[in-house]
């Protein structure tokens, strides 16, 4: 069974349930890769000293996953390549006993280059982020190397929207994958999540999809149903403008830098986050919640013999898509 969630799990620890491991005593301890697929690579042969750089240099031996594609997630948090196996196992909030299990997934080579976007568009490769640069017009950019065609790759979203334009939360903003020889930074076609449910221009479609293709209920309430509760313009929006306490009628505050509108108010929490897996053998499209429960599937049959790359599209100023380690 494919697991669909971020989260590892610990199997039954062999030492007291709680308690930091002892690594002076001699005891032996191994480690456990496990793939989405359910597939395992067992490590006994580790010391305290193993960092963790050094099993994904292991796993790439075993089966040939780059290294700078694999995370490594422990406890529902992707485990930095500097921590060594001796701070992990004594570490109660992570693990306890004498075995660790990390589940494997795989990320695409994130690319950030800006040859393969937007000539306006602003990319941060040390933030995975790509942010409109400025006019109301579409711009895309390539965030991913080529899939493998035999993987399977997780990718987790988030967006954020300042509603700058007055057009709403999130319009025109794009999440999918799209050919590798299609190059309009303009308009580049794909097959893509939005607000409104997906729409695919390539791949042999043109337009969204429909029922029973599609369910765009499915993806309004499961991934972007809180935006109709979520209002932005100025910092009054997010914080108590009125004094109640009295008789009468509410009293406004005096201070006016409540009422600027500065998009550091509006992006103090992301407007959405979800997860799109691309299962390149079963030529699949899934789009999940933060949590990892399936919201939506697409079966794009050229996915097996078309050179794709993971992309998006930001359709106004104020609006950014980042790619994280993590949505925990």
């Amino acid at each position: 069974a494919r697991s669909t969630s971020h989260s590892c799990f610990c199997r039954p620890p062999l030492c007291n349930a709680g308690q930091p491991m002892d690594l002076s005593n001699g005891v032996d301890f191994e480690v456990f890769v496990r793939s989405l697929a359910g597939n395992f690579l067992r490590f006994p042969d580790v010391s305290p000293t193993t960092l963790v750089r050094d099993i994904k240099a292991r796993v790439r031996e075993q089966w040939e996953v780059p290294v700078r594609e694999q995370r490594l997630v422990l406890g529902a948090e992707i485990v930095a390549d500097s921590r060594h196996l001796a701070g992990i196992l004594s570490d109660t909030g992570l693990c306890t006993g004498s075995r660790v299990e990390f589940l494997l997934i795989r990320g695409p080579a994130f690319n950030f280059n800006k040859g393969l976007a937007h000539p306006r568009a602003c990319l941060r490769p040390d933030r995975c982020e790509l942010r409109h640069g400025g006019q109301n017009e579409y711009q895309a950019a390539f965030l991913s190397d080529i899939l493998d065609p035999a993987a399977t790759y997780e990718v987790p979203f988030r967006l954020y929207d300042t509603d700058g334009h007055g057009k709403g939360l999130l319009a025109e903003m794009y999440v999918g994958v799209a050919p590798d020889k299609n190059r309009n930074w303009s308009n580049l076609k794909g097959a893509y999540m939005n607000r409104k449910g997906l729409y695919v221009d390539a791949f042999c479609e043109s337009g969204w999809l429909r029922h029973p293709r599609c369910r765009p209920w499915r993806i309004s309430e499961m991934i972007f149903s809180h935006l109709r509760h979520r209002t932005f313009g100025c910092k009054a929006d997010l914080f108590q403008v009125c004094d109640l306490s009295a008789d009468g009628a509410p009293v406004e505050h005096a201070d006016p830098s409540l009422y600027q509108v500065r998009e550091e108010d509006n992006e103090l929490q992301p407007a959405c986050s979800f997860i799109m897996e691309v299962d390149m053998p079963r030529a699949r499209l899934c789009f999940k919640t933060s949590e990892g429960t399936l919201v939506e599937e697409l079966e794009i049959p050229e996915l097996r013999d078309t050179p794709v790359r993971c992309c998006a599209t930001v359709g106004y100023p104020g609006q950014r898509v980042e790619i994280p380690d993590s949505l925990r």
